[in-house]
């Protein structure tokens, strides 16, 4: 087994049978991706199934010879494979090397004792990558691979996305359409953050006003993002309480709570001054807040948790 990252290292894997799985969707997406983009794949000799399709569909897939000279399967949903043993059996036995299966599970945790991995150990051709999310350093030394970005600009694109994989990705594809290397300033230029995050920010910093300007312009579809920004950001903050007035390092605050090193700056200053009922009354809050949303009743909810906040 192994990790995004040592995927990212021996990345192309060139093997014959890859299980890409784990917590971060973002990073499994990416395996899939790059792994595709590496084989000559011709779109006859290219099938894609479901984990759900009756293991005699995926056994005539695998079993057809390629048309063009390479064949690739891909299986999504794979953890809902209900019979391995013939496809355990073809991975190991199979004559038909020409032949590469990937399959795509929704396991966050794999556990690799479990007999349907065992086509996918590398003494058989295999690998199973289990993509974990990073952490704000594996973040950046992740994008400054791509050899344009400096080392403050990497650091400015984690903190700007809050460390989120699929905004990082989104963000990087972007910037690869201008010209040179991408710095600090060009980061500070071109990555935007968005009227939800804006609005998250406004309620922290404990201006209203500007929190209820920026609801005006948001829509019902960015309700569901900013109640989960919010009580992520709630969370870390009980978690800081018990630290917020020792004097230890960031670093070391951020070993002991959990919380990522890029956000322990933002989260002291938010917190300064906060109490424990303070936060539980914005908990409550939002949970009467998402309970309204939930039912269709979204009229009003996000002013609501402005003045109450």
């Amino acid at each position: 087994m192994g990790s995004y990252l040592q995927w990212r290292k021996g990345y192309p894997s060139g093997k014959r049978f890859l299980y890409i799985c784990g917590e971060d969707k973002a990073l499994v997406a990416d395996v899939l991706k790059e792994e595709l983009s590496y084989r000559p794949i011709n779109p006859l000799d290219y099938v894609e199934l479901d984990g759900k399709s009756p293991i005699a569909d995926i056994m005539d897939a695998l079993n057809q010879y390629a048309k063009n000279g390479y064949r690739v399967v891909v299986i999504r949903n794979a953890d809902l494979i209900k019979k391995w043993g013939p496809l355990i059996m073809w991975a190991t036995d199979s004559q038909m090397k020409q032949t590469t299966l990937i399959c795509v599970g929704n396991d966050v945790k794999p556990d690799t004792t479990d007999q349907r991995f065992s086509a996918f150990k590398s003494k058989n051709g295999g690998l199973l990558v289990e993509c974990r999310p990073l952490n704000d350093k594996q973040l950046q030394e992740l994008i400054m691979q791509s050899g344009t970005y400096t080392v403050q600009a990497a650091e400015l694109l984690v903190e700007k996305t809050a460390g989120g994989t699929a905004r990082i990705f989104n963000e990087m594809q972007k910037l690869s359409y201008l010209d040179g290397p991408v710095d600090r300033d060009t980061v500070e230029t071109y990555v935007m953050v968005s009227e939800s995050d804006r609005f998250v920010e406004a309620l922290f910093s404990n201006d209203k006003k500007l929190a209820m300007r920026i609801a005006s312009h948001l829509e019902e579809t960015d309700f569901n993002f900013i109640f989960g920004s919010l009580e992520y950001d709630l969370t870390n903050l009980i978690l800081l309480l018990p630290v917020r007035d020792k004097h230890m390092e960031i670093r070391d605050i951020a070993e002991r709570t959990g919380i990522p090193l890029f956000l322990v700056g933002k989260y002291l200053t938010w917190g300064r001054g906060l109490t424990g009922s303070t936060l539980y009354r914005r908990i409550k809050l939002l949970a009467n807040a998402d309970a309204y949303y939930r039912k269709g009743l979204t009229t009003g909810i996000i002013e609501r948790v402005c003045v109450l906040w």
